[in-house]
């Protein structure tokens, strides 16, 4: 056998070796990406939810005391600590083609965080009042 195919055969050998390593590379990196993409929607899920339950929450505890404003000051220790939904780990929901959903998301944050710092706002003016 001429010493030119054993070279040749290597030569193949490394260039297949390299293309499979290179493939698994890509495969390992894409199912990366798809796991940390579900990882961020069910962050973002979870803090929807979140948000949605305190806002019933503090529709409930609200409605009894509307009659006497001072007693929604002491409604303070409801409030939830700030969460925020990390837009920019939801940007591939505007490669999937629903940069519309990732709007509402912002949306309701930002309106979340309005009503939250509405209340606190009342709530000290309240306490600042007595």
């Amino acid at each position: 056998m001429p010493f030119w195919l054993d070279g040749l055969k290597t030569l193949i050998g490394a260039f297949v070796g390299a293309a499979f390593a290179f493939s698994v590379t890509l495969i390992q990196q894409h199912r990366q990406r798809r796991r940390d993409d579900l990882a961020a929607g069910n962050l973002a899920n979870f803090i929807l939810c979140m948000h949605f339950n305190t806002l019933h929450l503090l529709q409930r505890e609200m409605a009894p005391h509307r009659a006497f404003p001072m007693t929604i000051a002491a409604l303070e220790h409801v409030l939830p600590p700030e969460t925020y939904i990390d837009i920019k780990s939801m940007s591939f929901l505007i490669a999937a083609g629903e940069a519309q959903l990732l709007g509402e998301i912002s949306v309701a944050e930002d309106t979340f965080r309005s009503m939250l710092a509405s209340l606190h706002s009342r709530i000290q003016l309240l306490v600042d009042e007595v």
